[in-house]
């Protein structure tokens, strides 16, 4: 990678991180609850664009959850490798030009089932299946409706930038 390249890709994930972060901050309300709507995860759907934003989403959700989440050492590791799994299958989703449109699935999925079952262990001893499906599920729902209603109007608009072509190839 050329040197241009790379602080580039540094800046980007760097401004993806602090993005996020700034979202958390001050959508704290609505980013910490099993029905939670985090305006932060629109930009998860961001690595389908471009690489560096696996490490920036990935770092600004440790951040974040390191500053405000209630859950704890749970939610420090759980989330953030949570975050990084989806970016990582959505960056992949992201080389393939029949499936763009796919991007919010992965950070719906993969969130809906480690942060639904987290919940579970951090709300009850978690050996109750029924609390752990309603968790998943509505943390699958709010995820959903914040990648798809908010992730994905961003991708399309920022698919296009010059400089961010320029990085796909």
């Amino acid at each position: 990678m050329k040197k241009k390249n790379l602080v580039l890709h540094l800046v980007l994930g760097a401004m993806v991180a602090a993005m996020y972060v700034a979202l958390v901050g001050i959508f704290q309300w609505s980013s910490f609850a099993a029905v939670q709507f985090r305006i932060a995860e629109a930009l998860t759907v961001l690595p389908a664009l471009f690489g560096a934003a696996i490490p920036g989403v990935s770092v600004g959700c440790l951040l974040a959850n390191l500053l405000w989440s209630p859950a704890g050492w749970l939610d420090w590791i759980l989330g953030p490798i949570a975050t990084l799994l989806a970016a990582g299958m959505t960056h992949w989703l992201g080389r393939r030009k029949w499936s763009f449109w796919l991007a919010p699935i992965p950070p719906i999925v993969v969130n809906a089932i480690i942060i639904g079952i987290a919940l579970t262990g951090v709300q009850t001893d978690g050996t109750d299946a029924a609390p752990m499906l309603l968790n998943i599920a509505t943390v699958g729902a709010g995820q959903a409706v914040v990648c798809f209603g908010l992730g994905l109007p961003l991708l399309l608009a920022l698919r296009n930038l010059p400089f961010l072509k320029k990085l796909r190839k």
